[in-house]
């Protein structure tokens, strides 16, 4: 694997993590996709996944977190 889509999927990790922690807060679907999108375009990623996936993946882990 090359050392730059490493850097890219280590960076996205750690944007994942942050996410994950700050959705718990979010009271709508909408919040945590907003703070998604903050936290991914402060990092230069939004155009490098792509915004679909970015919705998706914030899709499974709110509904993951509300499942219960």
């Amino acid at each position: 694997m090359g050392a730059i889509k490493s850097m890219i999927m280590d960076l996205e990790e750690k944007c994942f993590d942050q996410v994950a922690e700050a959705i718990i807060e979010c009271e709508s679907f909408d919040e945590a996709q907003a703070i998604a999108v903050k936290v991914f375009r402060e990092n230069n990623l939004v155009d490098v996944l792509g915004a679909d996936y970015l919705e998706e993946s914030v899709c499974e882990m709110w509904n993951e977190l509300h499942a219960n």
